[in-house]
């Protein structure tokens, strides 16, 4: 690294297929370095255009390349002389890892269960409550360990404290990411109208439609909403942190939107929706009372529309778990990431 500002390049799997959530933790881990003086660059596949514009919505540069393969992506972090490197994607593999980490560049992973293990890396990130326990000391002895909620790479508007009062939250929140690629979003709200009560009801209920849902679905939804009084449909929303503050409970797929929920103080209703997320749900079944878990497909949408408004009538419940949740992530995570970044570029004497 010269006197400028160092570089830290994030390479990142992120569409339809695989949803938005490496792409959202990247780029609150990039806004964290650039705050504190770093250079951050996201690199990936050609993204669909409202996944790039949040790179743009968050000043991050984009690079965008096909195919993306080893030997795209070596060229392209030496061009923009990348100081350390960090990766988030199942596709990217040990042989990725090996091939694109150097001793000039230190390589950190983002992971989520260690299986298959990671075995090449200088760091590792896992915000996973539990994450200690997966082995990564065995199967990555040198790599430094950044593991646990404390660690939790959300954006800067998530370490603002938001209301601890129902009062203030009249509102449902329905929202199953970027993609929702298992469909769960139209047959969930479709359960939840024909089932709602006829008294005490959230006023309203959002639908959150994500940047990376087709627009096929994302127009049935929208169909659907118009037919529901009292219902939103919101598209490809900027700012969650707003949106999620004035929530009385959630009904989310599990993943990065659950540490939002946890730092906003939102009781949870959450969805395992992916393999990836079995271990979350596991974690939080077991230590965290202000999200309750079902691990369901969307053919049980009656099921968690039953569970969801049992939930949104329990008053004593849900102003239990705004208590808890507000405890769980304090928003700081990206800060911490990010001062370990750079304390590990200066360490590597660059």
């Amino acid at each position: 690294m010269s006197n400028e500002s160092p570089t830290i390049g994030f390479l990142v799997a992120a569409g339809e297929r695989v949803g938005g959530g490496h792409l959202m933790r990247c780029l609150a881990m990039a806004q964290a370095l650039q705050s504190q003086g770093a250079r951050a660059l996201v690199f990936s596949a050609p993204l669909d255009r409202a996944l790039a514009r949040r790179c743009d919505a968050a000043g991050v540069m984009l690079h965008q390349q096909d195919p993306l393969t080893v030997a795209t992506v070596n060229p392209m972090l030496d061009a923009q002389a990348v100081d350390l490197l960090v990766i988030d994607g199942y596709d990217f593999g040990e042989a990725w890892r090996q091939s694109l980490r150097r001793r000039s560049r230190p390589l950190v992973v983002v992971d989520d269960l260690n299986n298959p293990p990671v075995q090449t890396a200088d760091a590792i990130i896992n915000a996973l409550p539990g994450a200690a326990r997966l082995g990564y000391e065995t199967s990555a002895p040198n790599a430094a360990l950044w593991l646990g909620e404390t660690y939790a790479p959300l954006g800067p508007a998530f370490a603002a404290k938001a209301s601890g009062s129902l009062a203030d939250r009249p509102g449902l929140l329905l929202n199953f990411g970027a993609s929702d690629p298992m469909g769960y979003t139209v047959p969930v709200l479709r359960a939840m109208l024909a089932s709602r009560p006829a008294e005490d009801v959230p006023r309203p209920i959002w639908v959150v439609t994500g940047p990376a849902m087709s627009a096929d679905r994302v127009a049935e939804v929208a169909a659907l909403a118009e037919s529901g009084t009292g219902v939103e449909h919101l598209h490809d929303v900027a700012d969650m942190h707003a949106l999620m503050s004035r929530a009385g409970l959630a009904v989310s797929a599990l993943g990065t939107t659950v540490y939002e929920l946890a730092a906003t103080a939102v009781p949870t209703l959450a969805v395992a929706v992916a393999d990836n997320q079995r271990r979350l749900a596991e974690t939080l079944a077991g230590h965290a009372s202000w999200c309750q878990v079902l691990e369901v497909g969307p053919s049980d949408a009656a099921g968690i529309a039953r569970q969801a408004w049992g939930l949104w009538q329990d008053l004593r419940w849900r102003e239990s778990a705004i208590r808890e949740a507000s405890g769980w992530v304090d928003g700081l995570g990206s800060r911490r990431l990010a001062q370990k970044m750079l304390s590990l570029i200066r360490q590597k004497g660059r």
